[in-house]
């Protein structure tokens, strides 16, 4: 059993609030005569900032060799690896403050030789995962609107189904990844980020301490590098870096895990 604990923000400071238009003033008026005309001079700045909390339960079950020995095979036996969340999001924007709550099921079975399973050679390894992630719904407080159903934002169940498959191509490790990520709602209303999602990705590793990734998430290209360094005996680093490509900008991430 495992337990974990994540914290991840996000925020922006000085977002500058600019006067709202006279209603008496019309578009006619600012535009031939300058007094009316607006400054763009911001009135004040405010803040944004979102934060998402999640405890992790985790465990994982093997199957006993002995009794997977009873089907004639000689490999490692398959592993069932189950989890569960349990998140708080929590987001600031100046006065108003929205939370909400939600749960994530999650469940992967790795089968480590498929040649055992299906009486071949050279067929590699394959895993199997399911992810369910529970409807939450963020409600609004403002210091002069009650909360209402109509001051909440509703992020859908989702659920998502991956693959992966491990095999040795010229002598070195191959993984190919295929991800997707589909809406429990049948609503055509629901925005883009929370529609269908497909996600196919290859790694390859050129050895022990170097890896690399490149793929595409909804037919846009995505690449990645990824570098395994020992510090000591009972100290691994691995730092993973990875681009995508969206409309407005590039989204760049980097992670660093620590293995002691």
């Amino acid at each position: 059993v495992a337990l974990a604990f994540s914290w991840i923000h996000a925020g922006i400071d000085e977002i500058p609030v600019f006067p709202s238009f006279d209603p008496n003033i019309t578009p006619g008026d600012r535009r031939y005569t300058e007094k009316y005309r607006p400054t763009f001079t911001p009135a004040g700045f405010i803040s944004d900032s979102q934060n998402a909390y999640t405890f992790t339960l985790a465990s994982s079950y093997r199957i006993p060799p002995e009794w997977w020995d009873l089907f004639g095979t000689t490999s490692f036996p398959p592993q069932f690896l189950m989890g569960l969340n349990l998140k708080r999001i929590a987001h600031l924007l100046a006065d108003d403050k929205a939370s909400g709550y939600g749960l994530d099921l999650g469940l992967l079975v790795h089968l480590p030789d498929l040649n055992a399973v299906i009486g071949a050679t050279g067929f590699g390894g394959l895993s199997l995962g399911v992810y369910w992630q529970s409807q939450i719904a963020v409600s609004w407080k403002n210091r002069d609107i009650p909360i209402s159903s109509s001051h909440q934002e509703v992020i859908p169940h989702q659920v998502r189904l991956g693959l992966a498959y491990l095999n040795q191509v010229w002598e070195r490790q191959l993984l190919l990844l295929w991800t997707v990520i589909q809406s429990a709602s049948i609503s055509r209303n629901l925005p883009s980020r929370y529609r269908r999602q497909d996600r196919l990705g290859v790694e390859y590793q050129l050895s022990q301490r170097l890896a690399l990734r490149i793929g595409c998430q909804n037919r846009r290209p995505t690449c990645g590098v990824g570098l395994q360094t020992t510090r000591s005996d009972a100290l691994v680093l691995k730092i993973d870096y990875g681009l995508t490509s969206n409309d407005i900008v590039n989204t760049h991430f980097v992670s660093l895990i620590m293995l002691f």
